[in-house]
């Protein structure tokens, strides 16, 4: 169960990050368009790189850390798991309440059960695949986006380089005389 949790903690950092750059790179292109257009002032510069690392926080927030507080500790986990394997019974999720709790362990029952659920659940979970568990297509589709963003800033910056160099600085430095 620690790997399928750790496989978790993996594709809500990834699809952060993803989406992090996915904004970075659209927040980039976008800015570039309007500048090229309207040579905007300082202030608008300033605010437009305040809204594109606000977006990028936000991005960060929403896809890593909510998902990570909202996962729970294992037994949340563990019930994940047997939906998606329902001959576990809910083996799993017992014996994780019982073998996690002694002072509930003997009020309920005896150790010997305890020990005797616990040892049942690890030996009928043990040949199954968790990793299956857990859905990778959120991470998938940030990648595309990530990628069509990557995309976009790539071919500006390969067919308009003079043009890419001086927008690129007026972004990431937007105080600057440029």
């Amino acid at each position: 169960m620690q790997a399928v949790r750790a496989r978790h903690r993996f594709k809500f950092a990834a699809c952060g990050l993803l989406l992090a750059l996915a904004l970075f790179g659209s927040a980039f292109l976008g800015f570039a368009l309007v500048d090229v257009f309207f040579k905007l002032s300082v202030s608008s510069r300033v605010f437009w790189m305040a809204l594109t690392l606000g977006g990028v926080a936000a991005a960060l927030f929403l896809a890593v850390v909510r998902p990570r507080r909202r996962m729970g500790g294992p037994l949340p986990i563990a019930r994940q798991i047997e939906v998606a394997f329902p001959q576990l019974e809910q083996q799993l999720s017992t014996a994780l309440e019982f073998a996690g709790d002694p002072e509930y362990s003997r009020t309920y029952s005896s150790p010997e059960l305890v020990g005797a659920l616990v040892h049942q659940a690890r030996s009928r979970s043990e040949p199954l695949p968790f990793g299956k568990t857990v859905r990778w297509r959120p991470v998938l589709v940030a990648a595309l986006v990530s990628f069509l963003a990557a995309t976009g800033v790539t071919l500006y910056a390969s067919l308009e380089q003079r043009l890419f160099r001086a927008t690129w600085q007026r972004f990431i430095h937007p105080t600057a005389a440029l």
